[in-house]
Formats: C-alpha cells, sequence, structure tokens
C-alpha cells in the first residue's frame, strides 16, 4: 500500500489526503506535495499534476502527465447507488464537495462504506471502516477523513457518544494525574 521513504509515506494518497509532517506549514505541505521543496519526499507513488498533488481536483486540467485516481474511480453501479437512502447520497455529494473529490469518487466512499457495513453490524464505524476501505483504494486513509465518512453515513450521534467517553477518559486520566481541575 506504502512504502516509507524519508519519513514519508509513499502511495496512492486517494482519496484522503497524504498527511502533514511535524513542523510542516501550509506552505511547507505545498511544496513537498508538489516536489518544489527538492528533498525527494512528494508523498505519492505515481505522477500528479498541481491541482492533483494539493486536493484540488475539480481544477486538474487532467493531462496526460496526471495518473491521480480521481480520473478513473468508477462510478459505482446503478444498483448499487439504489441502495442508498437520501440521506446517503446526500452525504456522498457532501463528502466529494469538502475533499473536491469527483462525484463517483464521494459515491463509491459511501457504497463502499455500506456494503462493509452490511457485512457486520458498526457501532464506531470513524474505525470500524479504515480497513474495508483502504482495501478499496489501496490506499491509507486517516482518522478525519473516516469520521467525515461516519458523518456522511448519518452517524452523528454515535459520534457525539463517542466524543463524549473520549472526553470522560482525559477527564479520568488528568485526574489520575493528581490535577484535580475539571477540564470540561
Amino acid at each position: 500500500m506504502t512504502e516509507q521513504t524519508r519519513d514519508v509515506k509513499r502511495g496512492r494518497w486517494y482519496p484522503a489526503p497524504p498527511p502533514g509532517l511535524p513542523g510542516e506549514t501550509g506552505d511547507t505541505y505545498t511544496n513537498r506535495l508538489l516536489g518544489s521543496d527538492k528533498t525527494g519526499r512528494v508523498p505519492y507513488d505515481h505522477q500528479r499534476n498541481r491541482q492533483c498533488s494539493i486536493g484540488y481536483h475539480s481544477e486538474c486540467s487532467c493531462g496526460p502527465a496526471c495518473e491521480c485516481p480521481c480520473h478513473t474511480d468508477p462510478w459505482p453501479t446503478e444498483a448499487q447507488i439504489a441502495t442508498l437512502t437520501e440521506e446517503q447520497r446526500a452525504g456522498a455529494v457532501t463528502l466529494a464537495g469538502l475533499y473536491d473529490l469527483p462525484e463517483a469518487s464521494g459515491f463509491r466512499v459511501i457504497v463502499a462504506a455500506v456494503e462493509a457495513m452490511r457485512e457486520w453490524p458498526m457501532t464506531r464505524p470513524w474505525v470500524e471502516l479504515k480497513e474495508p476501505l483502504e482495501r478499496v483504494y489501496q490506499s491509507e486513509l486517516d482518522a478525519g477523513f473516516l469520521a467525515d465518512v461516519s458523518f456522511a453515513l448519518g452517524f452523528r450521534e454515535a459520534w457525539k457518544a463517542e466524543q463524549e467517553r473520549l472526553k470522560a477518559l482525559v477527564q479520568d486520566l488528568h485526574n489520575s494525574a493528581g490535577v484535580g481541575e475539571d477540564l470540561g
């Protein structure tokens, strides 16, 4: 899926963007993605033009040198799309817009997630969808992208409960360290 190269994992990095490195600013992140920093730390294992390198897929001129997966991500079948609820369809469009992906990618992510959820009930999809979606895209996906997919699928209440659980866990750790003040 990815290969480690001088602090950077090379891979497809689609549909989620590659992670920033510690201490990177917006400008240094962009320069690394473009290769203009001359460090050899471009994270992609394929050629991308400027727009796709920095995540502006809708602005790509799709020149022959750009091999970004956004140009070849297939639409799900009509039968697959027909299984989605209206909320899931709207979530697919929202997800595509949030990450500047083609709508085909937004729908493909949501269809793959819904199909994975049919295999087993999920209570924490932002964790449980990681492996099935990474298998579909042959690319690492970060927690932020998976949380956005969960929201697109309508798991808002479960996400709020998870945030409360984590907040309580942090408070317990804070209390056990003897700090004693409420973090709430």
